[in-house]
């Protein structure tokens, strides 16, 4: 107990040490930072504004004597283009000195109201040039404008002065502080430093403590957290023995195979290929998997991949990555439809909310459509209700199979009633879309002697587009989607759209 508390009391002096050559080192980095930062703000940012105005005041002012050598008006309309264009640099870089300059601003302003004024003069030279009366514009340019110009560069040079002497005060503050820093932080770290070789002969002795009370962490780690490491090439490195359990299999099953991220599923590749897209490029990705295991049970996991980057300086490139997962089989059945494997009603409320507020925040579109199996009852009725059952699957994969954006979501609401929800496509693109749903479930030819409309199995459709300029919240977006969907069964297999 006492080598406890002299080991806690030696980190305590080494915690406030570092604590003390922290906060001191925060602040004073502070301090330098500001002074570099007000060395761009100010005398930096400032002074390449003054000198760029004139410069450009320069230029105009050569432009304007340029204009009495003109031949003819093209020539003319020429040079009176460029002197605009240097004046939008010029407003350009005073917009720069209202926001930076730190000295008196009455300065700024006194120079921008000169520069104002002297468009009046420069616009007279102009007119008298194009009425060919070249003696009054030199006359003016020699006399007004040259001293107006003259006013602008002294006014224009005070604010370079001013930009320089700023500079010269935050150089000698910096300086200053660097050097009391230094001598401060010198103190702090030698004494951090023998504080810590006391403490070390103390924290020697518990280490072997420390090595096995680490052993049994990694052990729980080991039997509780569902975790992996890969090779660049997504072999498999490590798996802790509670993965293992999850999936089924032994270390040796795993290790050093290319398990695609334990995504087995025939529908699976896009996930895959979407991982890898995201991983390389040294993101995170976040989803969920899918697993079918060796007894025919599926699972399902969060899964969440983070790449392992190089320790080289001039390398990003991935070295490998890690996996942990959690499992969501038990989350996943209760928000799934077990019959279709789509979403079912509860997943369909979460999701519509989040999307409307989606689409009303950055005003896209937003569709959602209720569908219908015509003459349902009918089918069950003569055919039975395995062979509906049946029908509602089939109809549940062709929807799953069409939704292949991340926004493209499929649900099966209740009974023979599905909905889709997408965003992002215009009212002719979503009616093109629906109807291409419509035609995949009739192209099935599932036949149906009872339909009145068709020889084979038959939906109908209705559906509201939401836009940026008619925006519509969950229920409001629903009740028109069914409205529209009695209007489509009215007539049965065909879709709707409002």
């Amino acid at each position: 107990m006492l080598k406890h508390r002299t080991t806690a009391l030696g980190f305590a002096v080494i915690i406030l040490l570092f604590a003390g050559l922290g906060f001191f080192s925060v602040g004073k980095m502070r301090e330098m930072t500001g002074d570099v930062d007000n060395i761009y703000r100010h005398p930096f940012a400032v002074s390449n504004a003054a000198k760029n105005v004139k410069i450009n005041l320069f230029a105009m002012h050569r432009d304007m004597h340029d204009i009495l050598l003109a031949e003819n008006k093209s020539q003319v309309d020429g040079i009176v283009e460029r002197i605009d264009a240097h004046e939008q640099i010029v407003l350009q870089q005073f917009n720069v000195l209202f926001d930076r300059f730190l000295g008196d601003m009455a300065i700024v302003q006194r120079v921008h109201r000169a520069f104002v004024a002297w468009k009046p003069i420069r616009d007279q030279i102009i007119a008298l040039a194009r009425k060919g009366d070249r003696k009054a514009a030199l006359a003016l340019i020699r006399g007004r404008d040259a001293a107006h110009v003259d006013v602008l560069d002294k006014e224009t040079q005070e604010l370079v002065d001013f930009a320089a002497h700023k500079a010269e005060s935050f150089h000698l503050r910096a300086m200053e502080n660097e050097r009391r820093t230094l001598f401060i932080l010198s103190i702090l770290v030698m004494s951090t430093i023998g504080a810590s070789l006391v403490v070390a002969m103390l924290v020697l002795h518990d280490l072997n403590a420390t090595d096995r009370a680490n052993a049994r962490r990694a052990h729980l780690i080991d039997q509780n957290i569902l975790m992996c490491t890969y090779d660049k090439k997504g072999r498999v490195l490590d798996i802790s023995n509670a993965l293992c359990r999850f999936l089924g299999v032994s270390k040796d099953d795993i290790l050093n195979t290319h398990v695609n991220f334990f995504v087995n599923t025939s529908d699976g590749g896009q996930t895959i290929n979407e991982i890898w897209k995201t991983i390389k490029t040294g993101a995170r990705w976040s989803g969920e998997i899918k697993r079918v295991l060796r007894d025919g049970s599926v699972k399902w996991a969060a899964s969440i991949i983070v790449p392992i980057l190089s320790d080289k300086a001039d390398s990003y490139e991935p070295e490998g990555y890690s996996n942990i997962l959690h499992d969501a089989t038990n989350k996943k059945l209760s928000l799934t439809d077990q019959l279709t494997a789509l979403y079912n009603r509860r997943r369909y409320e979460e999701i519509v909310d989040r999307e409307v507020k989606i689409a009303q925040r950055n005003k896209t579109s937003l569709t959602l459509a209720i569908l219908d199996v015509d003459y349902f009852k009918k089918y069950n009725d003569f055919y039975g209700h395995p062979n509906g059952d049946s029908v509602l699957r089939t109809i549940g994969g062709i929807l799953k199979k069409n939704m292949k954006r991340p926004t493209d979501y499929a649900f099966r609401i209740g009974g023979e009633e599905f909905a889709i929800l997408f965003s992002g496509l215009s009212c002719e693109e979503s009616a093109a879309f629906l109807e291409a749903l419509r035609a995949s479930v009739e192209a099935t030819q599932i036949a149906h002697e009872k339909s009145d409309v068709s020889p084979y199995v038959t939906i109908s459709i209705g559906a509201c587009l939401s836009t940026g300029d008619r925006t519509f919240n969950k229920e409001l977006l629903y009740i028109n989607a069914d409205k529209a969907l009695y209007r489509a069964k009215e007539t049965r297999n065909t879709v709707v759209l409002t």
